[in-house]
């Protein structure tokens, strides 16, 4: 008698006629945390539909391989894979070698929350051994780590290629973490070298040790993310494409090639401090996002060649100088707080020597010199402050009549504060509503 067997009954027959054997062609996914040649790590599938506990560790030779949200599988000793995918945790350990199989598509894929964490003392040439056009993906919110914030014999040296390679994709938000009480190489490198200009990866820095650089240029096709301080070396050039944001302090020390952000849609965020011994070329201006409270001091400025440096939340700049010439182009817009403490004020001469800026609704400048300081007189700006506040401690003295929004506010802050207006006048001397604090 012949039977006609539709193919999903045909897969459900094979499945029950297998029992708990697998093949290795199956599909595998994680069942629990565990080692990656432990067997009791995996199910498998020939479906991927129905799943048993797998008999064996997938291969090279698997369909797809999916590490599952909420399991974390290790690396111990030499496997082979391919068409991978990272929604866990994978690490390589001490003594683990990948051996990245060139299948079809994505090698390995790290979805958004997958994290690919490297814990080893090996190199990269001989722990992660990628064959022909092999490829590694990272997803947005995604993450590729080196080390463990603590033990320098867990960063094995070289990883850094993961996000030099021309072969692996990195897409907006993905995220390359440098977690090692070590120094990351930062000379003839090029991070996330095929990021499109609206595709920002993160270059994140959680612990890092020594300063990194050296005499060739260094540039990262993304947003450095600096949470753990650390100064730069060398006469390389290095291009921080997207900008600068993070917790702590990155320090730009004297250089010949110097350091640039080129990216019109650049941001200096976060919490950071930044120190300025050396000029940090803008060529296409930069902005201070809302929410972020940047901190700026150095012996040197930035060098705006084109575009806005928009502030939209809080920066204090100290006495560092912006280039903001005619020539140039572009201006300088507040939206946000901006903070000064160069003696001669904020304008002509003081922080911006010329050109255009714009103090918009809703702005506060605050002249906050802890000695004495001029006041950049509203005729000077061409427009009112809106918000103006006065702390730090000397005398802030007006160098000609100071106009301010008729909705803004004043405010003297400290005890040590004095406000120079004998001569001139704080504020409109018509009607207004301007509050004193």
């Amino acid at each position: 008698m012949k039977m006609n067997i539709s193919p999903k009954h045909a897969s459900i027959l094979l499945f029950c006629l297998l029992g708990n054997t697998g093949w290795a062609q199956d599909y595998f996914r994680s069942k629990t945390n565990g080692d990656w040649s432990a067997a009791t790590t995996w199910e498998s599938s020939p479906d991927n539909s129905n799943w048993i506990s797998a008999t064996s560790p997938p291969t090279l030779a698997a369909n797809t391989i999916i590490i599952q949200n909420g399991h974390t599988v290790g690396v111990t000793s030499s496997i082979s894979l391919d068409q991978t995918i990272v929604a866990g945790v994978l690490e390589l350990k001490s003594g683990g070698v990948i051996n990245l199989n060139d299948g079809s598509g994505n090698d390995i894929d790290i979805l958004f929350g997958g994290w690919f964490r490297i814990l080893t003392n090996s190199s990269y040439t001989t722990a992660f051994l990628p064959n022909g056009n092999a490829s590694v993906a990272v997803e947005t919110g995604g993450k590729i780590t080196l080390g463990d914030g603590t033990t320098p014999a867990f960063s094995g040296s070289g990883f850094e290629n993961l996000a030099a390679s021309v072969k692996n994709i990195w897409t907006d938000s993905s995220i390359y973490e440098y977690n090692s009480p070590t120094t990351f190489q930062a000379s003839d490198l090029i991070y996330f070298p095929n990021a499109a200009a609206d595709e920002i990866p993160i270059f994140r820095v959680s612990k890092v040790s020594g300063n990194p650089g050296g005499a060739a240029l260094t540039t990262i096709n993304g947003l450095l993310e600096v949470n753990s301080s650390f100064a730069f070396n060398g006469n390389g050039l290095k291009t921080l494409r997207d900008g600068i944001t993070g917790t702590a302090t990155l320090t730009l020390p004297t250089s010949t090639k110097g350091y640039t952000i080129s990216s019109s849609t650049a941001i200096l965020g976060g919490t950071l401090h930044l120190v300025l011994n050396e000029n940090l070329r803008l060529n296409n201006g930069v902005r201070v996002p809302l929410n972020s409270n940047v901190n700026v001091t150095g012996l040197k400025g930035f060098l705006k060649n084109a575009g806005s440096f928009k502030v939209d939340g809080i920066i204090d700049i100290s006495d560092v100088t912006i280039s903001n010439s005619v020539a140039s182009g572009g201006d300088v817009t507040i939206n946000g707080t901006l903070k000064t403490s160069h003696p001669n004020g904020l304008y002509s001469p003081g922080n911006i020597a010329s050109g255009t800026i714009f103090i918009n609704d809703g702005s506060t400048i605050e002249y906050n010199a802890n000695g004495n300081q001029d006041v950049t007189s509203s005729a000077t700006l061409g427009s009112s402050y809106y918000n103006i506040t006065f702390s730090g401690s000397g005398t802030k003295k007006l160098i000609s009549a100071t106009s301010i929004h008729t909705s803004g506010t004043i405010t003297i802050t400290g005890s040590s504060v004095v406000v120079d207006a004998y001569n001139f006048n704080l504020g409109l001397t018509t009607n207004n509503n301007t509050n004193f604090t």
